[in-house]
């Protein structure tokens, strides 16, 4: 009965107490949902307080239209971020570069650099799609300045934030007490299982292609993290992919729309192997192979590093 209790005590996510390695998996486990629930609850009682101060009687059904709508849930994760950052400072007692936050003139960079590459990627693959008659290129959309950048913030927000809770907090705090190894296994379970929320009408199999390509695109950052021993890349790579895929060509963002592209791209295949369905391209198997040579690149240069470094 002592030891539930040691253990019990020892996995509480709001204390920073000494306890064993599968005590403290299961710990930063509970803390990343426990920061994950009280940034939904805190978030949603803010929109809701906020649509209140505007006028708007959500409870008789008046709420507002056009691209707000779509902009309140992207940038609704600013709070799960602060929140995240708070838990690691307060909480924990860390810094912002133990969670590889480094603010500098360097981090911006390669941010950019690889939101551009994000951007790149999922435009070749568009590209490709088009060209093979899956996906039809219709024309485009006229979208002002402000409604551009108004969106690269709030997916900026968005992606960064997501690496900031999976890899930053979660696979970083990890890695403390277990093996790299284990710290991306579960730092990828956390990332995916927001993602699968859309699966119930899907195929089985397109689920199970979606998920090799949540796995291949976990992988992929958690690979970009390590390389670096930085978040920006993972965030810019995230923040692009998302930015080109659910902004300039509006298609399905794991299985959610955010908003009309800036290019209108429509699906002309019922091939859903191919065209990933209503989830979109990210239940295509045409990612696998992209995702996977991009890995074994990174993987590649992991190695490298490791005994450049003697390891």
């Amino acid at each position: 009965m002592r030891k539930i209790i040691n253990f019990i005590r020892n996995i509480n996510p709001i204390k920073n107490s000494e306890n064993s390695s599968t005590e403290y998996v299961v710990q930063k486990l509970l803390a990343f949902i426990f920061i994950k629930e009280i940034s939904a609850i805190i978030m949603e009682a803010l929109i809701i307080i906020m649509f209140f101060v505007f006028g708007y009687d959500i409870i008789n059904g008046r709420m507002p239209t056009g691209e707000i709508v779509r902009l309140i849930p992207l940038y609704g994760y600013l709070g799960f971020g602060i929140i995240t950052i708070l838990y690691v400072i307060r909480i924990e007692k860390q810094t912002l570069q133990s969670i590889k936050i480094k603010l500098n003139s360097r981090f911006l960079i390669k941010f950019i650099k690889n939101t551009f590459f994000g951007v790149l990627l999922i435009a070749i693959i568009i590209t490709f799609l088009c060209m093979s008659g899956f996906y039809g290129f219709t024309g485009f959309n006229s979208k002002s300045i402000i409604i551009i950048i108004s969106y690269f913030i709030a997916y900026s927000i968005q992606g960064s934030v997501e690496e900031i809770m999976c890899r930053g907090f979660l696979q970083n705090t990890l890695q403390r007490k277990v093996s790299c190894k284990v710290a991306i296994f579960f730092s990828s379970v956390m990332f995916m299982l927001p993602h699968v929320k859309n699966f119930s009408e899907m195929p089985v199999i397109l689920r199970w292609i979606a998920i090799i390509n949540l796995i291949l695109v976990s992988l992929l950052f958690s690979f970009a993290v390590i390389k670096d021993a930085s978040l920006s890349s993972a965030c810019g790579i995230h923040v692009g992919w998302n930015f080109a895929l659910g902004f300039i060509f509006g298609l399905n963002l794991s299985g959610a729309n955010f908003s009309e592209g800036i290019i209108q791209i429509n699906v002309n295949s019922s091939l859903d192997l191919i065209t990933g369905g209503s989830y979109g391209i990210e239940a295509s198997i045409i990612l696998i192979p992209v995702l996977l040579f991009i890995d074994i690149i990174y993987f590649v240069k992991i190695m490298k590093g490791a005994k450049y470094d003697g390891i």
